[in-house]
């Protein structure tokens, strides 16, 4: 063969490679465009579902965190410590609807020593028929207050802590606030949003519209209504009983300044920020987690998301479960802790040796504590 046939040749096999590498490149950029294509259109999708539900953005974060593993020490109390339990500084307060001549029982954490019962039940002067949980801790003039609400009798209760605990007894003083079926029943959360408004819950007598979350901010002296906050657009239509359950299941926390409001979520792995001065919210879920479309249609055994929370001046901390429930045994518990600050930045987790139902957090001194409702045991955690 002579070397001009052979250099052709040669020549050829080099122009059938570059063809073929061509044709690898432009079916690789075909795939990628269409796989490109497929991701914004499912993104897209999702979102337009999401905002169906959710009247806000949904941000997504990424699990890059490093999972802290705390253990605990055991807290012991000197007297019945059944129910709910709030933390403040060094106080526990325990409120349980089955203590038979009160509402609410407080301890010191540190000592356990049991420092008095107080909101006595009854039909008399500074006695209640009812009481909600202690929406608010705040401190005015140097006292220690709480912040609940009785629907019997329509009114704000401020509960003055710091000289009932001095005293010995209840001091307490009410403020009425309007209601009516236009403005609407207020009840289930509530919080003073500077000194000026109140920003409460509104209640439906529907149940099927009970998680639609809507909140009224309220001038405290004219009673007006200024904002009207719906955190949702819409509900999603499952009547299914456990879905039900964890979708109306969705604690509340304010920050200490009553300018942001989060609520965390059963049915998502996603935490909600409130900005009552803007009216804005924010969604902040974890990536690769399910979305409103992927839940709208669950029944029967879901997974179980966050089930508490709680909060200070710089962080929300929510209680994780991550594990399928039905409800027919028991409520789930949690020991992972989830912590956000108040831009919904993901900051800390933790993994907790005890598990719970309720949480508190004692800012001043960067504790944590976890309450088990099955065994009543109490433990706390160091933050520092």
């Amino acid at each position: 063969m002579s070397i001009t046939k052979w250099l052709y040749r040669i020549k050829i096999s080099h122009n059938k490679i570059r063809m073929i590498q061509y044709n690898l490149f432009c079916n690789s950029v075909l795939i990628y465009m269409a796989i490109s294509v497929f991701i914004v259109v499912s993104y897209s999708c999702d979102s337009t579902y999401d905002s169906r539900y959710f009247n806000g953005d949904i941000v997504l974060y990424e699990d890059n965190l490093q999972l802290e593993t705390l253990r605990g020490e055991q807290i012991f109390l000197n007297g019945l410590h059944t129910g709910r339990m709030d933390v403040c500084d060094s106080l526990i307060f325990m409120q349980y609807f089955g203590y038979s001549d009160y509402f609410i029982s407080i301890f010191n954490h540190y000592t356990g020593k049991h420092l008095g019962n107080f909101l006595s039940k009854g039909n008399g002067p500074g006695e209640y028929v009812d009481l909600s949980w202690i929406y608010q801790f705040f401190y005015e003039d140097g006292n220690l207050k709480g912040l609940l609400y009785s629907y019997f009798k329509k009114k704000i209760i401020i509960w003055n802590i710091t000289e009932s605990l001095n005293a010995g007894i209840t001091c307490a003083d009410q403020i009425d606030i309007s209601e009516s079926e236009a403005k609407g029943i207020y009840g289930g959360y509530m919080f003073f949003a500077n000194s000026e408004y109140l920003v409460a819950r509104v209640r439906s007598h529907e149940p099927s519209e009970s998680s639609n979350q809507t909140y009224h901010k309220i001038d405290l002296v004219t009673q007006e209504i200024k904002y009207t906050y719906s955190l949702y657009n819409k509900l999603i239509d499952n009547n299914d009983n456990v879905f039900r359950t964890m979708y109306q299941h969705t604690p509340m926390v304010h920050n200490i300044k009553g300018t942001k409001l989060s609520s965390s979520m059963a049915i998502l792995h996603q935490i909600n920020i409130l900005d009552i001065e803007t009216g804005v919210q924010r969604g902040f879920r974890m990536k690769y987690t399910p979305n409103f479309k992927n839940i709208a249609d669950l029944r029967q055994t879901i997974k179980f998301h966050y089930l508490a929370i709680t909060a200070d001046t710089q962080y929300i901390y929510a209680l994780y479960v991550g594990e399928e429930t039905d409800f027919k045994v028991d409520f789930p518990k949690g020991q992972i802790i989830h912590i956000f600050d108040w831009n919904g930045n993901f900051v800390r987790k933790l993994h907790l040796d005890k598990e719970g139902s309720h949480i508190g957090i004692d800012a001043k001194n960067h504790v944590l504590l976890i309450k088990n409702d099955s065994t009543d045991e109490i433990y706390k955690y160091s933050l520092k």
